[in-house]
Formats: C-alpha cells, sequence, structure tokens
C-alpha cells in the first residue's frame, strides 16, 4: 500500500488525509500543535469557544462535493444556519452624507428599514438578494443598482469560471493549461485591479467599501487585487453566509472525523524537522525531459516529538503548512535561491484576533459586524505599505477598520448564559514585531476594542469582559510558521492569483506535493 505523509492538520491537511485515504492510500498526518485545525482553531475557556480563525462559511456547494466524495453529505455532518443579516456594517453618520448625489436627491429616496443609527455609528443591515441590497443601493446612491445588478451577475460568471478553470480541473490542473484554455476571460478578468471595478460601478464611499472589503479576505489591497475577486461579491450579496451551530471549529471536527473514519492516523505534537531528497542525474531520457522541472524524490520524513527524534518513509509527501518553511528550513538540501524567491513575493496582510467573553448582551452587534473608518485609505497603507513606520515600530491607524463577529448571537452554546462571545479581527501589516508581548501591539487592541464598543453604542466593554485572548502576527510566527506572520498566506496580487500562483504538484520532488492557503 502506498503511504502518504501529510505534514500539517489544516483543513488543507485533512481534508487531503480524507481523500486519500478512501482512494485506498495508507496516510499519515503530522501536526506540530496539540490541535488539529491550524489558522483554523478553537480556545476552550470559562464556558467560552472561541473560534481564532475563519468564521465566514461562503461557498457551501463545495464543502458538499467534498463530503460526497467521503460518502456522506454537509447536512449530516453539519447543522448549518444561513445567518439574516449576512453582516451588519457600522460607519461614521459623516460617512454616509459624503454621496455622489445631492441630501436632497437622497431624501427623495426611502430610507430602507435596514439603514439604522446604533451608538456613535449608522448601522446598515446586508441580506443576501438584490431585492434587499438594492434599495440600499438607492438609498446612497440613486441610480446604482442597475449597476449593481450587472455588476453581481458579472461576480456569478467569474464565480463559476473559477469553479471550472481552478478547483474541479482534475487533470487539467496545470497553471500553462489552466491559462491556455480560458485566457481570454482570465485576462479580461485581470486587465485592471477591482478597486477601478468597483469605481466604475459605484461612488458613493460606503458603498464602494462595501464592494471592497472582501480583497481584505484574500489579503491583499483593492487596488492591488486583480478584477477577478469581485466574484466573493457574489458569494456574500447573493449566496448569503451560513454558520454551522456549535461554531465554525465544528467544521474541523467534521473533516477530522471523515479522515480518521478512513483510516488516517493523525500524530499531533510532533513536527517535521527535514524532509531529505535525492537528486536526479540530468540526463538525456525522455522521462528527465518530461520533468525537468522536478529535483529528485523525498524518501523519508524526519520528525521531532516529546520522544525524540524519528523518520517516517514516504512514498509521497502532501505539504499543507507554511511552504516558505518547508522550502528554507525543512527540505534538506534546501532548493538554490529559494531565499531569494520569497524575498520576491508578498506575503500579504497580519492581523490582531482578539477574542473576549462578555458579561451582558450585546444588542447592537449582529452575528458579523463590519466597522468601516474614514480613515479606509490609510489603514490600508499601513497594511501594505513596507515603508511605513511610527518610532522603529510598524505604523497601526487609529480608528481602524476591524472585523467583529459574534456568533452568540446566534448560537447560545459558545457562551455561559448571559454572556457574549466576541471576535475581533483588526488587518495589519504581516509582521513578527507586532505581537501579545509587545506592550504597544497590546495597548493598541485595548484601545481598538474601545472605539469599536463606543460606535456600537457599548460604554463599559472594559469592565464587562471576563476573559481575554489575543495574538498578534509574531504570534502566528510562532505557533504556525507563518511566513512574516501572514495570516492568510502570500497576498493574492496579480501575480501571485490564480494561474500564477502555482499548481498542487511541488517544483522541487517528484513526489511532493503541495495544498493549502499558499
Amino acid at each position: 500500500m502506498t503511504h502518504v505523509v501529510v505534514i500539517g492538520a489544516g483543513i488543507a491537511g485533512l481534508a487531503s488525509a480524507a481523500l486519500l485515504g478512501n482512494a485506498g492510500y495508507e496516510v499519515t498526518v503530522i501536526e506540530r500543535n496539540h490541535q488539529v485545525g491550524g489558522r483554523a482553531g478553537a480556545v476552550d475557556t470559562g464556558g467560552f469557544r472561541f473560534d481564532t480563525g475563519p468564521s465566514w462559511l461562503l461557498m457551501p456547494e463545495v464543502f458538499e462535493d467534498f463530503f460526497t466524495r467521503c460518502g456522506t453529505s454537509l447536512s449530516e455532518e453539519l447543522e448549518l444556519v444561513t445567518l439574516d443579516p449576512a453582516y451588519r456594517v457600522f460607519t461614521p453618520q459623516a460617512q454616509l452624507v459624503t454621496s455622489a448625489s445631492s441630501p436632497t436627491v437622497m431624501a427623495k429616496v426611502p430610507c430602507p428599514e435596514s439603514v439604522t443609527h446604533l451608538g456613535a455609528s449608522d448601522a446598515v443591515d446586508i441580506r443576501p438578494g438584490m431585492e434587499y441590497v438594492a434599495p440600499i443601493f438607492e438609498y446612497f446612491e440613486p441610480g446604482s443598482s442597475l449597476r449593481l445588478q450587472k455588476y453581481l451577475a458579472s461576480a456569478e460568471n467569474t464565480y463559476r469560471l473559477a469553479l471550472q478553470a481552478f478547483l474541479y480541473t482534475g487533470n487539467l490542473s496545470h497553471p500553462v493549461v489552466r491559462a491556455v484554455l480560458h485566457g481570454p476571460r482570465l485576462i479580461s478578468l485581470v486587465a485592471t485591479s477591482l478597486q477601478a471595478r468597483i469605481a466604475r460601478t459605484v461612488n458613493h464611499p460606503l458603498l464602494q467599501q462595501i464592494l471592497a472589503y472582501p480583497a481584505l479576505f484574500l489579503a491583499m489591497s483593492p487596488d492591488q487585487a486583480p478584477s477577478l475577486y469581485h466574484l466573493m461579491s457574489h458569494l456574500d450579496l447573493t449566496q448569503g453566509v451560513r454558520y454551522p451551530i456549535g461554531g465554525m471549529y465544528e467544521l474541523v471536527v467534521a473533516v477530522e472525523r471523515l479522515a480518521r473514519a478512513a483510516g488516517a492516523q493523525i500524530r499531533t505534537g510532533t513536527e517535521v524537522v527535514a524532509l531529505p531528497r535525492t537528486h536526479r542525474k540530468r540526463g538525456a531520457s525522455a522521462m528527465w525531459i518530461a520533468n525537468r522541472r522536478m529535483s529528485g524524490r523525498v524518501h523519508d520524513v524526519v520528525i521531532r516529538s516529546d520522544r525524540g527524534l524519528d523518520h517516517i518513509p514516504a512514498d509521497i509527501v502532501v505539504a499543507a503548512g507554511d511552504l516558505h518553511h518547508l522550502e528554507t528550513q525543512v527540505l534538506s538540501p534546501t532548493p538554490r535561491g529559494s531565499t531569494y524567491r520569497w524575498q520576491r513575493r508578498n506575503a500579504g496582510m497580519g492581523g490582531a484576533v482578539i477574542s473576549l467573553g462578555v458579561e451582558g448582551q450585546l444588542d447592537t452587534f449582529a452575528h458579523h459586524n463590519l466597522f468601516f473608518s474614514p480613515n479606509w485609505g490609510e489603514h490600508l497603507r499601513d497594511i501594505f505599505s513596507s515603508n511605513r513606520y511610527r518610532d522603529g515600530f510598524p505604523s497601526m491607524t487609529e480608528g481602524a477598520s476591524a472585523y467583529v463577529c459574534v456568533p452568540s448571537r446566534t448560537d447560545s452554546s459558545v457562551a455561559p448564559p448571559g454572556h457574549e462571545n466576541m471576535f475581533i479581527l483588526i488587518p495589519m501589516r504581516a509582521d513578527p514585531s507586532l505581537r501579545e508581548s509587545n506592550p504597544q501591539f497590546g495597548a493598541y487592541c485595548d484601545r481598538m476594542v474601545d472605539h469599536i464598543a463606543r460606535q456600537a453604542g457599548v460604554n463599559d466593554i472594559h469592565s464587562r469582559v471576563t476573559v481575554k485572548h489575543r495574538a498578534g502576527p509574531g504570534d502566528f510566527a510562532v505557533q504556525f510558521h507563518a511566513w512574516q506572520g501572514t495570516l492568510l498566506g502570500p497576498a493574492n496580487t496579480l501575480w501571485q492569483s490564480s494561474v500564477f500562483r502555482g499548481g498542487s504538484r511541488s517544483r522541487w520532488a517528484d513526489n511532493l506535493y503541495q495544498a493549502g492557503a499558499y
């Protein structure tokens, strides 16, 4: 039986293990942490279940396909609910009156019920479907709903293309093959930036932010993202957002359960420290010509655990962790020029992840909440510009835009009775110096919690916090070997997207494959 070693027990590693196990392979998964899930982790403390990673469940048909391949279904494995509203947008009142239309024209358009005043902000509830979204766009920018309809139609078509070209490709997974088959359409989608496409659709700053914020989920600035990624608006404005009862970590538990049922052995608290590889001698054989990018084979996997060093023979290795760490620290010998190649790449963004257990109710919050700052442009520059420092420390925007998830608004099981579960994500530069142990980082997080609470009309947030857990880019670098402390993997900029991001087969060994965010 062919033995496959999977490095990393995040979503990609566990899903790979489940699919390979069901295909008849012997599978061993190696995970350096004592908990599976990787960045999609969880912290259980004080009666709270905090998801410390992803909290939006989109593309349900893709999950359904995966579970079907494993002999089950999405509904059998998870109890999903569709959120209504999908999310709530908080924005300063001053920003709402800054419109391409005059206030007089706006006054003639009825105010939708989804627009309300809360705290120091106005709040806009986004419900999926044109019948709900169009009145909001018309209120802030009369005449914009027709342009939005075209934008979302294009987003849906692009989403279908992405599924066909990059996800369900079968044997046509090579980037060059994909580029040839879908070249004309892809060129049109990468020729302009996401921000430029949005600017042709709407003028009001709030509406532009609603269409642009998904770029941050892809670790990039809207002005650097190819317009290919306007497909994200189809997911949240048309398809809607789901949530698994029990928390997003229930998805990890379900995939782990399927991997084990398929026969995979999962070893936690064990780290891969070396992948020795043999070199192929360069000859004139047809086999070498067909595989000239390859560099021999990985013949075993060196691991370290509390029992010391050991090695596992492997016929195939699937790298489902940080590829920068793999190529610069683990592969032996180290691929020539690998450090230089990574220096030329864009690490994307980092983030401050703050988990709070709060006594009492947070009625002004929805399940998902976006806080848009009037300093949106300044915040993006702080995240994605490499030369923005203050007193030798990476610049962090005061009153920055942020994402807040309060899953206890939907699911009472994630918090004790009479309490709320609050997760805050503040996008920031991917820089390992930003970490929980840094006093400047901690003070900034506290100021941002205050700012968010005031915007939502909660003025006593700190006195109500019973549990607090924080992590920054430096903590991600330590826990996950995350390159530069990146939160989501390399940015999906033009030269790191789609056909340019790389295939699932590694260039460094014939039997080494790649999966995951990289």
